[in-house]
């Protein structure tokens, strides 16, 4: 969840958009890799709104991992609204992306195929945003790397 905040900071920008995420119900499962002592460990990542505090304005955030040779992980944290991107943010982000580092770039995953703006601060960190819960259809860093595998968008 570091790495997914740490390029939201990024990414915060404002506009209106016609799809309507965050939501209760949101749901994105990735697959990817982290290299760990040397040897490539695959893992899947599931993260999930489940529940939504009108009152504090939070969203209850499930992030589950399965790693290979590791049990399970679950951590449940509520996080404010508006620390988690929006379509309105994603389809600005998309319509202004170019330059400092970033660029239009159309992606092909186990997902399917999205039009995303990667984000990059290096060559081995990046990430692909694009019109999806959460917003990241790829994300890497060096020694680790995840990619949509599926997706659901709540109400």
């Amino acid at each position: 969840m570091k790495i997914i905040m740490s390029f939201l900071g990024t990414v915060l920008l404002s506009s209106s958009g016609a799809l309507a995420f965050p939501a209760v119900g949101d749901r994105a499962e990735y697959s990817g890799t982290e290299t760990i002592s040397g040897h490539s460990v695959p893992f899947q990542k599931t993260i999930e709104l489940t529940a939504f505090d009108e009152s504090l304005n939070q969203f209850k955030y499930v992030e589950t991992t399965v790693q290979a040779g590791q049990q399970t992980n679950v951590e449940e944290t509520w996080v404010d609204a508006d620390s988690l991107i929006s379509s309105a943010e994603v389809e600005y982000l998309l319509s202004n992306c170019s330059g400092d580092g970033s660029v239009l770039e159309k992606v092909y995953v186990k997902a399917g195929e999205f039009d995303t703006c990667k984000l990059s601060n290096s060559s081995d960190e990046y990430g692909n945003i694009g019109n999806v819960p959460f917003g990241f259809v790829k994300l890497a860093r060096a020694g680790w790397y995840m990619e949509l595998g599926a997706f659901s968008s709540g109400k």
